[in-house]
């Protein structure tokens, strides 16, 4: 309490005055939500903090010499930091520390340099999409096709185009590049050839075969162009298909005139093929178990073998062939003629059936038909003699006296001359007669 004394009469105030002291607590310092930092994308961040109830946050700008701001924000590339006051709205009293709240947005790394979009013809080799960023960035490849997933080789084998989207990230802030630059890759496809390595032209057109061949290169004008050379080096047409009637080497180029992708080149060859030169023998010997012809064939051509008319195959030995006279047919597969040889097979009928049909109605051996000395003497299983005949005559009826004979084996003796010594010989040996 305050009391007033008088100095000269020392007379005291009958009235004391109440005097109350008081000290209020200040506030706490905001608690700051953190500096903020982030890669520019036009966007503005905001400092933040937070005070006790009954208190009210002041921020100020240090940039600006402390002056109150009402939105501690930043937009645009930079670094700018507030400071958060709490004023006790009751007491007025101010916190006498300060909180610092920076915020920064890192600039984006500039967009990769593309290299160029690469288109070439396909032959076989891979193309690598490439692009530039700046020093301390790293390039990273991204592929649309597969959902924007990044890729390690931004590369293409093979025909087609494919895209690829070069990204820069610093790699200080970790800020990536606002656009992605593409890159396209592109393998067209060559036109593709597919002629024959090897065509034949016929030396002699009087077996039925040709003598010139018609080559197509399996495309069509405008959209493709030629060019057929010869083995000399000389353009011979420049048309989609050409006729060759000279033996040789020779080549083709097509070009797609859209693409400007040319073919590989095609080499083919064309040959001549003839008749062919033919020899033929019976391997085995006369009256053999088993007869074996043996034919060859020389000349340009590929050659396949008959007998008889039968059936063709690329062999000229023939196995079990039966006895009598022969035909080998000899042809070139790619018509240029066929030539014959005919021969004998010598042996002995191991049947015959004289039923009266004129179909193998008597027994002979006609390969000794010219060896008119030869004899031939048939017998029974006894051993009896029932006939003595003569190859160059008609042979045995398979009667004896008249009366015909059972369905069974008879015996013979043959004497006749070696077919190549001429010194005599004798075969024994048996048939069977069949009614």
């Amino acid at each position: 309490y305050a009391e007033a004394i008088d100095d000269v009469t020392g007379c005291v105030s009958t009235t004391r005055t109440a005097v109350t002291l008081i000290i209020e607590p200040l506030p706490d310092a905001p608690i700051s939500s953190g500096d903020i930092t982030e890669c520019d994308s036009g966007q503005t961040l905001t400092a933040t903090a937070t005070v006790n109830t009954d208190q009210t946050l002041v921020w100020y700008d240090a940039a600006t010499g402390g002056t109150v701001v009402s939105d501690p924000s930043l937009t645009g590339v930079g670094t700018v930091t507030y400071y958060a006051e709490a004023i006790d709205d009751v007491t007025g009293c101010i916190s006498t520390t300060r909180t610092a709240v920076t915020l920064i947005i890192e600039p984006l790394p500039d967009a990769p340099i593309s290299n160029g979009d690469i288109g070439e013809c396909n032959t076989g080799q891979t193309l690598t999409a490439t692009a530039t960023v700046n020093t301390d960035q790293t390039l990273v490849w991204y592929d649309a096709a597969t959902g924007g997933a990044q890729v390690p080789d931004p590369s293409l084998t093979g025909i087609g185009t494919v895209t690829y989207y070069a990204e820069a990230i610093d790699d200080v802030t970790g800020c990536t590049s606002a656009i992605r630059t593409a890159v396209s890759l592109t393998l067209r496809p060559l036109p593709f050839l597919d002629l024959e390595s090897e065509y034949v032209i016929c030396e002699d057109t009087s077996g039925g075969g040709l003598d010139s061949v018609e080559i197509d290169s399996g495309f069509s004008a405008p959209d493709y162009s030629f060019i057929w050379v010869d083995g000399s080096g000389f353009v011979i047409d420049t048309a989609s298909a050409v006729t060759i009637d000279q033996p040789g080497t020779y080549s083709l180029e097509v070009t797609d005139n859209l693409s400007g992708c040319s073919s590989q080149l095609q080499i083919f060859t064309v040959s001549e093929s003839g008749a062919p030169v033919v020899t033929a023998a019976v391997t085995t010997e006369a009256f053999a178990d088993t007869h074996v012809i043996v034919a060859t064939a020389s000349g340009t051509g590929i050659y396949e073998f008959s007998l008889d008319q039968g059936p063709w195959q690329d062999s000229g030995t023939f196995i079990g062939v039966s006895p009598g006279q022969h035909t080998v047919s000899v042809r070139d597969v790619n018509g240029c003629g066929v030539t014959t040889y005919e021969l004998i097979v010598i042996d002995y009928p191991a049947y015959f059936t004289p039923n009266g049909d004129g179909y193998n109605d008597s027994w002979n051996v006609s390969a000794l038909s010219g060896q008119l000395a030869s004899k031939i003497y048939i017998f029974d299983r006894y051993g009896k003699l029932l006939k003595q005949i003569s190859p160059a005559g008609e042979g045995w009826d398979g009667t004896y006296n008249g009366q015909e004979m059972p369905t069974t084996d008879y015996w013979f003796l043959m004497e006749y001359n070696d077919f190549n010594t001429g010194e005599p010989r004798q075969l024994r040996s048996h048939f069977t007669l069949k009614r």
